[in-house]
């Protein structure tokens, strides 16, 4: 993956950023340069977990909206 704070070319962007970019969390670089989702439940639109750069934020903000959601 390329990052794009710097446009080098990394096997691991997490590690890459936490190692040479320390002014930002990977939340912010995700937010920034990744996101396509809000962060925010389908069902309440409270603020969700932040999981992984891969994986982005989780859709529910608890197992009781993710249940009740079709």
């Amino acid at each position: 993956m390329k990052c794009r704070i710097c446009e080098k070319e990394t096997k691991t962007l997490g590690h890459h950023i936490t190692k040479y970019h320390k002014d930002i969390t990977l939340k912010d670089y995700y937010d920034k340069y990744i996101s396509l989702t809000t962060g925010k439940c389908l069902v309440w639109g409270k603020d969700t977990r932040f999981n992984n750069l891969t994986k982005g934020y989780s859709k529910y903000c608890s197992m009781s909206c993710r249940n009740i959601s079709n």
